[in-house]
């Protein structure tokens, strides 16, 4: 079998809806629906919501059907399945790994495929880890808790009464929450609120570099300047225009999406650049080890070389007749991984 025609069909014992196919060119993206030796495969049910690379070369892969796998792409194995129903897998120092499962975050020993610790939460909607090793979640009861991961115990640092909506960590003593309309910058040693900003109705998810706050609002881009006393600066992009899935690059740079468009904008010169390559809704951004840019909509993959200026088509999709979108992508060695909307998992060399 070649290397063009190769598909490799994993039944296995706990992740029998799992389907992978090595793809081994970019012009061979995308084949279509498989029919499975025992029944066709569609997988919308059982879509990946999230891919992480674990420090021992292995993938774990968090799906919509329940069940986190963790697997071996050296020998498309997928060694081992915990129970998990979330959108987000973090690996510990020790290795141990932190998945939710309903309103339990689980610390799981990957060896043995234990879980060590139970945390309780509530209606959990956001968890990240801190430098020094504690957890930080949000909930919908709008409470901010920190745990040590050690014991299982716990503070509550924020009770907020309007709710709270996203959480961004500056470092590991500084935070910025939004709820409502606002932005609150607080202090995790101190325990207080040190500045609020009110900018208006329509921002989404911000992001954070060392020394500044960045959101975007109807075709604005807004910077709050953390190390010149909470100046803040706005940037009109396009007018009317909504901004999502700001991310920072490794140059320093922000990238941003709004519908079928990709923006760039340089922070030290606030100079701007806009692509128009899609010609669809952008579903997602991803920066790949060599600094080029892979965007995808749901007719059209591309990579741009955002520093030369040029762009290579990896496939253009037909949706209707696919119906496999990409959710979630991952850097693997010198291939990329594609987590499916329809639960099949894709390596691209």
């Amino acid at each position: 079998m070649s290397l063009r025609d190769n598909e490799i069909k994993c039944q296995l014992q706990n992740f029998p809806d799992v389907l992978i196919k090595l793809i081994f060119e970019y012009d061979y993206f995308i084949q279509g629906i498989i029919e499975r030796e025992f029944n066709k495969f569609y997988g919308y049910q059982s879509g990946i919501n999230h891919l992480l690379l674990l420090s021992d070369g292995r993938v774990a892969s968090a799906s919509r059907d329940g069940n986190i796998g963790i697997w071996n792409f050296e020998t498309n194995i997928c060694e081992l399945t915990i129970p998990g129903r979330c959108s987000k897998l973090i690996e510990l120092p020790d290795t141990r790994l932190i998945a939710t499962n309903s309103n339990i975050l689980h610390i799981w020993n990957l060896k043995t495929g234990t879980s060590e610790l139970r945390l309780d939460t509530y209606a959990l909607k956001q968890y990240n880890l801190l430098n020094d090793g504690r957890l930080i979640t949000i909930s919908e009861n709008s409470k901010i808790k920190i745990w040590n991961l050690t014991d299982g115990s716990h503070i509550n640092i924020i009770s907020h009464n309007n709710g709270i909506d996203y959480m961004c960590i500056i470092s590991d003593d500084f935070i910025a929450f939004s709820s409502d309309i606002s932005i609150f910058f607080y202090n995790l040693k101190t325990h207080n609120i040190v500045k609020t900003f009110t900018p208006y109705y329509g921002m989404g998810k911000f992001i954070s570099t060392k020394s500044k706050v960045i959101f975007g609002v109807q075709g604005t881009i807004t910077i709050i300047d953390l190390e010149s006393n909470y100046t803040k600066q706005e940037l009109i992009i396009e007018e009317d225009k909504s901004i999502t899935n700001l991310q920072v690059l490794s140059n320093g740079k922000i990238i941003f999406k709004m519908k079928n468009k990709i923006g760039l904008l340089d922070l030290n010169t606030n100079e701007k650049t806009i692509f128009d390559d899609h010609c669809d809704y952008i579903c997602f951004i991803h920066e790949l080890p060599d600094s080029r840019i892979t965007t995808y909509s749901r007719s059209i993959c591309l990579i741009r070389d955002y520093e030369n200026h040029h762009t290579q088509l990896i496939k253009h999709l037909n949706y209707e007749e696919n119906r496999e979108c990409v959710s979630c992508i991952l850097n693997y060695k010198n291939k990329l991984i594609f987590g499916m909307d329809c639960g099949s998992i894709i390596i691209v060399k």
